[in-house]
């Protein structure tokens, strides 16, 4: 189906759906009492029913004998939503003048909003049932061509699509798909374990005494391993400190 004539069947829903409403707002326009003496009533509203009958029957290609059909099951949805349409303005009139009065119930509240939806609801079913009994005089090429139409119109009236989110950012799960799975307890994501109390990372600072916080500043270097002198602690950990000796104590005294 092309584009031009989706939006076609779009315009002729949304007139059908829209027709009952204008007729609706006139009838309570003129039985408004007006508040000055001078009433200008509204302009007629349009009657696009002949636009409808007319596009339907071309895309359907009903022959005579279907388009009086048609014509009947026309008139007989009107007469049936007609005062339907009366009834959900009226009520929708009084549920609204509910907001004028001060601490209204909230049992109110509903018995009002669940007449007007009973109304609405039965408007639904004889426009299901008018659409029904339509495709029902079609033959079996045309009933594929209205289904095809009646899809088509109603996937254009639905709710507009939003972006789709960016793969790994707004949907479950996708992160963790991308990161791998989750490590096993006491190891690193890289699979690798992480190094014993006291001792540091190949290639990392060494790690800080007993008693001394990180934002004290970095480590004092052992005796004999400062940066001074050339030496450096063997990778994995410090060196541990010759016999007799406590680490960062001063060295034994000589007995001789």
């Amino acid at each position: 189906m092309s584009n031009a004539t989706n939006n076609r069947w779009l315009t002729i829903i949304t007139l059908l759906l829209l027709t009952a409403n204008i007729v609706t707002l006139a009838l309570l326009w003129t039985n408004k009492k007006p508040d000055r003496e001078e009433f200008i009533p509204p302009p007629p509203p349009q009657q696009p029913g002949g636009q409808v009958f007319e596009f339907i029957s071309n895309e359907l290609k009903l022959d005579s004998t279907q388009q009086e059909n048609y014509k009947k099951l026309r008139e007989e949805h009107q007469s049936q939503v007609r005062p339907l349409q009366e009834n959900i303005g009226k009520a929708k009139d009084s549920f609204f003048d509910l907001l004028k009065q001060e601490n209204i119930s909230d049992s109110i509240v509903e018995s009002f909003s669940e007449k007007i939806g009973n109304l609405e609801e039965q408007r639904d079913v004889f426009t299901f049932r008018h659409f029904q009994k339509l495709r029902a005089i079609c033959t079996n090429e045309q009933k594929i061509r209205f289904d095809s139409i009646i899809q088509q119109a109603l996937r254009q009236m639905g709710p507009p699509r939003g972006p789709r989110p960016e793969f790994g950012k707004d949907r479950p799960g996708e992160q963790r798909r991308n990161d791998g799975p989750l490590p096993k307890p006491g190891m690193k994501p890289d699979g690798k374990r992480p190094p014993p109390d006291g001792m540091r990372p190949a290639g990392g600072p060494p790690p800080h005494p007993p008693g001394m916080r990180p934002e004290d500043g970095p480590p004092p270097h052992p005796p004999g391993m400062g940066p001074g002198n050339g030496q450096h602690p063997p990778k994995g950990g410090m060196r541990p400190p010759p016999p007799g000796r406590r680490p960062g104590g001063p060295p034994p005294k000589d007995s001789h």
